[in-house]
């Protein structure tokens, strides 16, 4: 009787469709799993922030705006109170004939704001924040280093430095100054949604292309157009962004703040009620 040496092709098949059938229900599971973990690495996140924005809170005695203009002389400062006012109440010694916090360190080109854009790469217009824009801006403070072409093109942004402990000129980019930092922010994680040369940040998951909002609230209400990160000027396209969030018709955290991802879909849905339109949006709350 002449002994089998090895499988028949039939048994090998079969064995395939029992792997393919195993694949087939575990895969989905591990895909979920991952999917979970990242979200919780985005959660996680977040705590950070929210920590960083505690620190703030502790040192200035309020938590960032969530809009403000920056502008280069006093006569400017003073034509906008409401700028001005929020800057006093971080910095009350701040002098308002400081320089704009961009980073001249480097040779850079003379241009002027691109299409639509509320800002000069250079900084030599006033600089319009929105919400996202201030999370970055007052957690890690003026960037230092950040490279450009010849058309004003953002090649590699700088890495923010935090904030000079001179209590007249808390902006100054002078990287020998003594510092306040609150957190270590990744540059790689900027994006430029609105195109102003002022940095956003997106959150951990991959290939996310847009980036967290922010809104204080700070116990008066949110401003809704603080959550919008760019709008057209023709009015043709909508505003990129969301309502601020409310249970029950009540604004969330309305003592403090929000801070919104878009979540692995990189789509904000339309805010207001959170039970009804959080989608996979990953937020502090």
């Amino acid at each position: 009787m002449t002994k089998r040496s090895g499988f028949t092709l039939i048994e090998l098949l079969g064995v395939l469709i029992l792997i393919a059938i195993l694949m087939a229900f575990l895969l989905p599971a591990v895909s979920s799993v991952r999917k979970s973990v990242q979200d919780q690495v985005t959660k996680a996140q977040m705590s950070s922030y929210a920590a960083a924005l505690t620190d703030f809170h502790n040192a200035y005695g309020c938590y960032p705006p969530s809009s403000i203009t920056l502008y280069n002389n006093a006569a400017d400062w003073r034509a906008d109170p409401s700028s001005l006012a929020k800057m006093l109440r971080m910095f009350p010694n701040f002098d308002p004939n400081g320089p704009l916090p961009w980073d001249f360190s480097l040779a850079q080109p003379s241009f002027g704001p691109k299409p639509g854009c509320r800002v000069s790469h250079q900084g030599s217009y006033p600089a319009q924040l929105n919400g996202a824009e201030c999370l970055v801006f007052f957690l890690g403070g003026p960037l230092y280093g950040t490279v450009y072409d010849s058309s004003g093109n953002i090649l590699k942004w700088g890495q923010p430095i935090g904030f000079s402990k001179n209590p007249a000129l808390p902006l100054s980019i002078n990287p020998k100054e003594a510092r306040t930092t609150f957190i270590q922010l990744d540059s790689k994680k900027f994006t430029d949604v609105d195109d102003d040369g002022i940095p956003e940040l997106a959150d951990s998951l991959p290939n996310q292309s847009f980036p967290m909002i922010y809104g204080m609230s700070d116990g008066q209400g949110y401003i809704p157009s603080d959550f919008i990160l760019w709008f057209d000027p023709s009015n043709v396209l909508p505003p990129v962004g969301l309502a601020p969030y409310t249970r029950a018709g009540v604004e969330i955290n309305k003592p403090s703040y929000q801070i919104i991802s878009p979540g692995r879909d990189a789509l904000y849905g339309a805010g207001g009620d959170y039970d009804l339109n959080k989608g996979d949006n990953i937020t502090n709350f």
